[in-house]
């Protein structure tokens, strides 16, 4: 039994919060060992089975209307701190909502894990969410922005919701 009250790690990881850490790991051997492309799909799975309680609360809190960007922003600012990311909420209105995230120092597909993440979260809830990223220039230390969108149309991923939304026409 170790008897200390110092923490065991050292290095530039020592502070990176566990979860975080493991997914990075996880996502650099996937990358390492199936390519990027099949590391994304994987990551994409996991985040859709995160999605499925945030998503879940964004429609019950919404009961009895349907949820708005409202809702889908409280869950995803809750994904965000689950998750312990760098990643914040710049903006949200009804239509769109943005956030702004650190350039990613690790495997870009544990980056894409949060964008369908976020995706699968609005989706579910308000029915439908189209999420493009923006990213800076490699190495400029610009931050990235992820956009989701309520409306179809332009580019990015499209997301449609798993489950059956109350109607809208109250």
């Amino acid at each position: 039994m170790r008897e200390t009250s110092q923490p065991a790690a050292h290095g530039p990881d020592q502070h990176k919060p566990y979860l975080r850490t493991v997914l990075d790991n996880v996502a650099e051997v996937y990358e390492a060992h199936l390519g990027r492309h099949d590391a994304e799909l994987f990551m994409a799975e996991s985040a859709y089975a995160l999605a499925a309680d945030h998503s879940a609360n964004a429609v019950r809190s919404a009961r009895p209307d349907r949820p708005t960007m409202a809702h889908v922003a409280r869950e995803v600012d809750a994904a965000i701190a689950r998750l312990d990311e760098p990643i914040m909420i710049a903006d949200a209105s009804d239509r769109q909502m943005t956030l702004i995230s650190p350039s990613p120092s690790g495997a870009r597909s544990r980056f894409m894990m949060n964008l369908y993440l976020f995706g699968h979260i609005a989706a579910d809830a308000l029915g439908y969410a189209r999420v493009v990223l923006h990213e800076s220039a490699p190495g400029s230390g610009k931050p990235w922005k992820i956009v989701i969108h309520t409306a179809p149309g332009g580019g990015g991923a499209e997301f449609h919701s798993r489950y059956r939304l109350p109607d809208q026409s109250h």
